[in-house]
């Protein structure tokens, strides 16, 4: 009976634990990775909890070990199912109304039937009245520990480069299924519900389609499709393709880019990489914090002076997206090209030393989680430390008046350019580069890509001259038009988050 109650409560701390794990994770791509998604997942899974201990505690109360047993086993056999079927549950409901609520009872649902198990497991393994109680009781609540310290790990680091979300979520529930077999006080409920479990584990580990989920809850539109999807411990990544035009990257289900390098087409604002070839008259050294698809660093491959571009990216993922795009390929082939898959703020601490002419970021929404961590005016000036003298910061805004409010504070110069939600900063002032070398400079980045055919030389000499005739934001402006006073975002203060954020809960 005691080392039933271990392994019991051993598995039951790996289950819970894991499916917070998950519950974060497909909560997060459900709305984006807002910052309040996993505050709002914990407290849930901490309200299931009080609600399942309470219940747990109830059958405990004057009750045989044989109907303690059952009420575990019942338990458990309640949680196999519910993990079991949610999957299929958010699947029907995705896109709908009802996907919050259903999402909020299915975590409380999972949190509560398996804490009804932790009073069972204490009151099986601890031998309650005798000298060593509390000796005894440790050991269970011990085990307890291991099993939920195991899940951040093996699920956390390893698994999910194996499996996907969904296909981790039924092998919880098949592992609940059969450790309610184990608790089941007849031999026969032992042997079905254990064996029912391997099944439903085996059959998910084989089954061929493990991103049904994550493609429900991707939600393409009509006349859109899927054309890439991968999960692995960094996150999630598909696109969505359309007919006639350019595959959109999404990274966490949100925006993240399309595969163009186009100036012309300009689909997805690329021209705001272009203009750094009108800023900047001999950029050598490139520094690219964010690969995404690949169309950034692509263009800035091209500039005729640069002789190396160092990438960090978190997430080898984009690495697989890229080798399959023809027109963003050749960057995984380029020499000059060293891609560094590391967070782009510790990068940059361990390489004290290197110096770069730009350092560009095609940063991701500023209302989410973490974002503070390149926005900051903290990461502003290690960053500003990077730069060789006359180098130039840019990065997207997108949309937040203070982050340029914070560039201004960090640098001498920065700037929004107009009809953009580009800042560009430097400690000189880089607005008025000489118009024809300018123009110059742009023709040799569009010979290099070989996009500057002449059957569409006119329209590419059309895009440089919008290019440059476009003017700058300052900061007295940026406020003007906020309608507020602008403040600096830091480390501690988090506004892009929480106070000038987007509040998104699912």
């Amino acid at each position: 009976m005691t080392t039933l109650a271990w392994l019991t409560s051993a598995l039951v701390g790996f289950a819970s634990l894991g499916q917070e794990i998950l519950w974060v994770r497909i909560a997060g791509f459900a709305n984006g990775n807002s910052p309040q998604t996993f505050a709002l997942v914990l407290s849930l899974f901490l309200f299931g909890i009080v609600l399942g201990s309470l219940a747990g505690k109830r059958a405990c109360e004057n009750r045989l070990l044989t109907a303690i047993r059952t009420f575990g086993a019942r338990s458990l056999v309640l949680s196999g199912i519910i993990d079991l079927a949610t999957p299929w549950l958010v699947m029907q409901a995705a896109g709908g109304l009802f996907l919050t609520p259903l999402m909020s009872c299915l975590i409380i649902a999972t949190a509560a039937s398996k804490a009804a198990l932790f009073p069972v497991v204490h009151h099986l393994g601890g031998h309650l009245g005798s000298a060593d109680t509390g000796r005894s009781i440790a050991r269970v609540y011990f085990a307890n520990i291991v099993g939920a310290t195991l899940a951040p790990l093996l699920i956390g680091f390893w698994w999910l480069d194996l499996m996907t979300s969904q296909s981790l979520m039924l092998a919880l529930g098949a592992i609940m299924l059969a450790t309610g077999g184990m608790m089941a006080p007849q031999f026969s409920w032992r042997l079905t519900l254990a064996l029912s479990g391997l099944a439903v584990l085996s059959t998910t580990v084989l089954m061929p389609r493990q991103t049904a989920l994550l493609e429900a809850l991707a939600a393409p539109s009509p006349g859109q499709s899927i054309g890439f999807l991968l999960e692995n411990r960094h996150g999630i990544i598909h696109t969505l393709v359309r007919p006639d035009t350019d595959e959109a990257v999404y990274g966490g289900n949100i925006y993240d880019g399309k595969i163009n390098i186009g100036l012309i087409d300009n689909s997805n604002r690329i021209d705001r990489v272009y203009l750094l070839a009108a800023l900047h008259p001999q950029p050598r050294k490139i520094l690219v914090i964010g690969l995404s698809g690949g169309s950034w660093t692509r263009v800035l491959a091209a500039f005729p002076s640069v002789e190396r571009i160092d990438v960090i990216e978190i997430n080898p993922g984009y690495i697989t997206l890229i080798r399959g795009r023809p027109e963003v390929a050749p960057i995984l082939r380029d020499s000059r090209v060293h891609i560094h898959i590391d967070d782009g703020r510790r990068w940059l601490r361990r390489n004290e030393a290197e110096r770069f002419d730009l350092i560009v970021m095609n940063t991701t929404f500023h209302w989410r989680a973490l974002i503070t961590n390149l926005l900051s005016s903290d990461f502003l000036n290690l960053a500003r430390t990077h730069l060789e003298p006359g180098g130039i910061l840019a990065f997207n805004a997108t949309g937040s008046p203070d982050a340029l409010k914070t560039a201004a504070a960090v640098f001498s110069f920065a700037y929004r350019w107009k009809d953009s939600n580009f800042v560009y900063a430097s400690d000189h002032n880089f607005t008025t580069p000489d118009p024809i070398l300018a123009r110059n400079r742009l023709s040799e980045v569009l010979s290099n890509l070989q996009i500057n055919r002449a059957h569409d030389s006119a329209h590419a000499s059309e895009a440089v001259s919008t290019l440059l005739s476009k003017g700058w934001i300052d900061v007295e402006d940026e406020e003007r038009l906020a309608g507020r006073p602008l403040e600096v975002i830091t480390d501690q203060n988090m506004i892009t988050e929480y106070r000038y954020g987007r509040v998104v809960w699912w």
